[in-house]
């Protein structure tokens, strides 16, 4: 790798190779790389977030190598180029390079890649564009998806509490519940109460509605919940042309406890992947467990009692309980959603 980033240096790398007969006093791997071999890293030119020429206000550094790091490129630019920047990111990450498998005599078709995200899911408007514009039309329809349904109520308690322990959040959590909830009804006070209307809306009018959400000020204020709105984000894939065959849910609250339970997810995995099921041999090593807690013992500052008793207060009072209920009815849609599908 080195010799092709230097290949046009002033100082490429040393070669000391006997048995070929090539010797040289080039700069050798172990040597620090000399300040006037370094290149010029212009970040504009070469982060595809940079859009059309815009002004840019990074200045050009310098990198060992004329391959150089990619910049902090602005959220803004990123939005307005998300194809460019997300595609990147996936292929570095997420797929191997099709020229390396070959190196190894390996046929692409053989091999399943897997990345684990739990963005990817909820936010469909982006990533399912994504995913379409890095993928063949054949390509797309072999993707699968397997996403853990956790309980939305207690996965909106846990990211608070969370974010609470590490010092993200200082508000209370009705405080930060309430916002949530009105952020949300803002947008469309009928899809709220009634998300059943989002399976007969058509595309247009789903994407507005998406939009708002996903306002930046807006998603701001109820990121809370909505990671919990299952059928709206798969509702968002299928109008990207994704089929409900190409999502597998898994209810956290059925993760396996024992090892006949983990034989049987193990089992509905494979098959959902198109993979050869885990040995019987090794069943010793499966995951068997379903607890999902965050630690109940902590104390929160905001409340000054610990994250199990703020839990408990919290569930008692009349805001859980709309809270409870607009994650209630996502949940059902998504229930006929799939049903339908």
């Amino acid at each position: 790798l080195e010799d092709a980033c230097l290949e046009d240096s002033v100082c490429p790398a040393a070669v000391n190779d006997s048995q070929a007969g090539i010797h040289s006093s080039r700069l050798p791997y172990t040597a620090a790389m000399p300040q006037r071999c370094f290149a010029k890293c212009v970040p504009c030119d070469r982060h595809p977030g940079w859009m059309n020429g815009e002004s840019c206000a990074i200045t050009s550094f310098p990198c060992e190598s004329r391959v150089c790091a990619p910049a902090y490129v602005p959220k803004r630019l990123r939005h307005l180029n998300f194809s460019a920047s997300h595609a990147r990111s996936f292929s570095m990450t997420a797929f191997p390079a099709v020229s390396a498998l070959a190196e190894a005599n390996i046929s692409a078709a053989r091999v399943a890649t897997l990345d684990g995200s739990p963005g990817i899911f909820p936010n469909g408007q982006v990533n399912a564009r994504l995913l379409t514009s890095l993928t063949t039309g054949a390509g797309k329809r072999r993707l699968r998806f397997i996403i853990g349904l956790r309980d939305p109520f207690d996965l909106a308690f846990s990211l608070w509490a969370f974010l609470s322990s590490i010092g993200k959040e200082s508000q209370r959590v009705e405080v930060r519940m309430q916002r949530a909830l009105d952020a949300i009804v803002a947008c469309n006070e009928t899809l709220a109460d009634n998300p059943m209307l989002l399976l007969s809306l058509p595309p247009a009018e789903h994407a507005a509605y998406r939009g708002c959400l996903e306002e930046p000020k807006t998603a701001g204020k109820h990121f809370y919940l909505f990671g919990g709105l299952y059928g709206l984000h798969l509702l968002s894939w299928l109008h990207h042309g994704f089929s409900a065959r190409q999502f597998l849910f898994v209810r956290t609250a059925s993760l396996p406890r024992n090892e006949s339970q983990a034989r049987s997810l193990q089992s509905e995995l494979s098959g959902f992947l198109g993979l050869p099921l885990v040995p019987s041999a090794e069943a010793e090593r499966m995951c068997r467990t379903a607890r999902m807690k965050t630690g109940g013992w902590k104390r929160n500052r905001a409340h000054n009692a610990t994250i199990e008793a703020v839990k408990a207060r919290f569930s008692e009072t009349t805001l859980a309980a709309r809270v409870r209920g607009l994650l209630a009815r996502h949940s059902e849609m998504l229930q006929v959603l799939l049903e339908r599908e």
